[in-house]
């Protein structure tokens, strides 16, 4: 793959990570908790791929740890934080996953769903700001914003 289709490709990553991004904020304001952790995952996920992809390394992890260890970003964040994502992966989605007696309707809340999308959120600015430094054809993204706002035209 030559560098103007990496950038591309990198560029569809960054979509789909707005795609999740957007759907956790929309499921956290109909009080899907899980669903709305899970999306936020996704969306940095996602992020992390998109970077990755436009220095030519396509990952075969979903791991935000993994993830985030192979992007040496200095400042900007606390790796700890956005590791919390991962948490959420397998937990979110599989009722086998939780203690007996718990289901992840009951476990995760509104402040999870929040933390998560906050998280989320902050590394995909980052992530799309060192992008875009890269040439990244990235589209207008949302401003920042809180976890459950909708998001502004394009």
């Amino acid at each position: 793959m030559n560098l103007s289709d990496q950038l591309k490709e990198s560029a569809h990553w960054f979509d789909a990570a707005e795609d999740d991004r957007d759907a956790a904020r929309i499921l956290a304001k109909q009080g899907m908790h899980a669903a709305a952790c899970f999306h936020a995952q996704q969306a940095l996920e996602k992020a992390f791929k998109g970077l990755l992809v436009a220095n030519g390394r396509i990952p075969k992890t979903y791991s935000i740890e993994e993830l985030s260890a192979m992007v040496p970003i200095e400042g900007g964040w606390e790796e700890r934080e956005v590791t919390k994502l991962d948490r959420f992966y397998i937990a979110a989605r599989y009722p086998d996953a939780l203690p007996s007696g718990s289901t992840a309707r009951k476990h995760f809340t509104q402040k999870d769903a929040h933390e998560a999308i906050s998280i989320a959120q902050g590394g995909m600015d980052i992530l799309s700001q060192w992008a875009a430094s890269l040439g990244v054809p990235l589209t207008v993204a949302a401003p920042s914003q809180g976890p459950a706002t909708d998001k502004k035209s394009k």
